[in-house]
């Protein structure tokens, strides 16, 4: 177990910059003026940021050399649009239209995301479920003791225990096929309770 913790956060601690590169989107429905800030959600912190014109950015800078998560943010008529990015230190080209954000856009140039792009196919109809749940299990109500509300409620709640559970097999399942990735391996650290102890150490004894 000492050696899973260490390897989990030399992946997580190591830091090597180099040149910077191109992070650039071609996007339809955004207006001229609409404001992109790219963002590191570990350092809490706001890389870069430029404006769209024509339906296009750019952003020129450098990060990791290991690949890691960051969170491209556009903010547009007073609403907030992202996507996940994990990326290294390379060219990346983002496609698509207002409405894919999150989950259906076209991320080009990133063998890491590429990665990553196999598991959110597999998840990304239960993920937009789940979002759906969760606003409706958030959502302000007049009276939470109606007694058809109380029904719908209890049946959502229901259901979005089934999402995650379900979504929780498939990641394990994406884990053990992409042990040798490094998103393989992010995803193992946010899930790696959901494993027993002696399959994480098969895993990294290199017996699984």
């Amino acid at each position: 177990m000492k050696k899973v913790v260490l390897l989990i956060f030399i992946f997580f601690t190591t830091q090597t910059f180099g040149q910077k590169n191109l992070i650039s989107g071609d996007l339809k429905g955004f207006a001229n003026g609409d404001k992109v800030f790219f963002q590191d959600p570990d350092q809490q912190r706001i890389l870069d940021s430029t404006i769209i014109f024509n339906g296009k950015f750019s952003l020129k800078i450098a990060l990791d050399e290991i690949p890691k998560g960051y969170y491209l943010n556009i903010k547009s008529d007073s609403k907030f649009y992202y996507c996940f990015l994990f990326i290294a230190n390379e060219n990346v080209k983002i496609r698509g239209q207002k409405n894919d954000f999150p989950n259906d856009l076209t991320i080009i140039g990133s063998k890491n995301h590429l990665v990553r792009s196999i598991l959110n196919d597999k998840t990304k109809i239960l993920d937009k479920e789940r979002d759906k749940v969760v606003s409706f299990l958030r959502a302000d109500v007049p009276n939470e003791n109606d007694t058809i509300y109380k029904v719908a409620y209890k049946r959502n709640s229901k259901r979005l225990k089934e999402i995650d559970k379900t979504t929780d097999s498939i990641k394990k399942d994406f884990i053990i096929q992409n042990l040798n990735t490094y998103y393989g391996l992010n995803e193992l650290y946010y899930l790696r309770s959901k494993f027993e102890k002696q399959t994480l150490q098969k895993m990294y004894s290199g017996n699984w």
